[in-house]
């Protein structure tokens, strides 16, 4: 689909190729308002629930398939001895567990890529197994690829019909299904590049200066043609180069939602929809719902998933992994239980201060208690109020 394009979280009035600006919904289930239900690799061929749920055949490492784990309801992607990628808007803590082929690893610190949606979070020790990590795609010829997909379960939803002249109706997708979390991959190719940085250098958005892939949701595109809905976030995006397939991008958001009526009451449908002539779609936002009309062409105009472009951001990745930037937030990581035996869970820091061995975090009216961990031995030297902030103050245990 090639209207004009809204990011949910930002917006813009850029225009680029065929996108401009466009609707976008972010890939979680609990991130920002009017965010969907989870649900995640919806196919055009099929709605058979256990469809690609095994790792793709033809490569020993399953096309990027041995390099997934599970952080919380996402996925990560392994590109490191000790690190792993996803997107930032799905959170998460200092202290939580990466789940990697049957063992947990508490993350110590992650790195934020600039104001981009990545975030490469480290564990303490290395992970415990033998093949090698996901490698970097680095060329800049990502449009035309085949590429795979890869992210948390659910099922194709109900069929979304649109009413023709003559009262027949037309296929035209299928609504987000019900989730179960499975991991599902699926195919597709890269349609092109979009970039603020080239349409609007003086945007004052969250997402900074960006490169992402877009990808449509094609009819002809075979059984394993694949889109996205909430609950892909994180996910990767691999293309072959020779042999290899490697890392090219990471799930962000899909194109959405859509309207059968302009009437500016109307919350619209979610859907991973082939065809969107004739629905209704915002544009811009103070324009309201706007027909999709047919380019002259009598083509389908698909809707399409995002994915953030691994390319243009490797040096900052390889600095990650060899240990050149510092991180965003590192250890020692807090955790927090309402009684003195637990149970302890991790909490988010507003403020580390390193200079000063000191933690602010937000003060809540009920009892705490805190405990330090890292990958190092601390031990809380005090404990203040400053405003509205619980300051920790702490010293390394050698």
């Amino acid at each position: 689909m090639r209207p004009a394009r809204r990011m949910n979280h930002l917006q813009t009035s850029c225009s680029v190729a065929r996108c401009v600006g466009r609707w976008l919904i972010l890939l979680a289930s609990w991130v920002g308002t009017g965010c969907l239900p989870v649900s995640a690799v919806l196919f055009m061929g099929t709605d058979d629930p256990d469809h690609n749920t095994a790792p793709p055949s033809g490569d020993p490492n399953g096309r990027g398939w041995n390099y997934l784990g599970e952080w919380g309801s996402f996925l990560g992607t392994v590109i490191g001895p000790r690190h792993f990628v996803t997107v930032r808007h799905i959170g998460g803590h200092v202290g939580d567990r990466f789940r990697f082929r049957g063992n947990e690893y508490p993350v110590v610190a992650y790195y934020d890529i600039g104001k981009v949606d990545l975030r490469v979070w480290e564990i303490c020790e290395p992970f415990q197994f033998p093949e090698p990590h996901a490698s970097l795609y680095r060329r800049f010829d990502e449009i035309g690829k085949e590429l795979v997909i890869f992210g948390r379960g659910t099922r194709r939803g109900d069929p979304v019909f649109l009413e023709m002249e003559g009262g027949s109706k037309e296929l035209r997708g299928w609504l987000h299904g019900d989730a179960d979390h499975r991991i599902r991959w699926g195919k597709n190719v890269v349609t092109l590049i979009f970039d603020f940085k080239d349409v609007n250098p003086e945007a004052d958005v969250e997402l900074g200066e960006v490169q992402i892939l877009v990808v449509d949701f094609d009819r002809d595109g075979g059984t394993d043609e694949a889109h996205l809905s909430p609950g892909d976030s994180g996910g990767p995006l691999f293309i072959q180069d020779g042999p290899e397939w490697l890392l090219a991008g990471v799930n962000y958001s899909v194109e959405g939602p859509f309207s059968l009526t302009a009437d500016k009451n109307e919350k619209g449908f979610n859907a991973a929809v082939f065809d969107a002539r004739g629905f209704y779609y915002v544009f811009e936002e103070e324009a309201g719902w706007e027909l999709v009309k047919d380019r002259g062409d009598n083509h389908a105009i698909p809707s399409a998933f995002y994915s953030t472009r691994l390319s243009a951001y490797a040096r900052h990745l390889d600095a990650v992994l060899e240990g050149r930037l510092e991180p965003t937030q590192g250890e020692p990581w807090v955790l927090v239980a309402p009684r003195v035996d637990g149970p302890y869970r991790p909490v988010e820091i507003q403020d580390t201060l390193e200079e000063f061995h000191e933690i602010r975090l937000e003060k809540k009216k009920e009892t705490r208690f805190y405990r330090l961990h890292g990958c190092s031995a601390y031990r809380i030297t005090e404990i203040a109020l400053d405003d509205d902030h619980v300051v920790l103050r702490f010293e390394r245990e050698e």
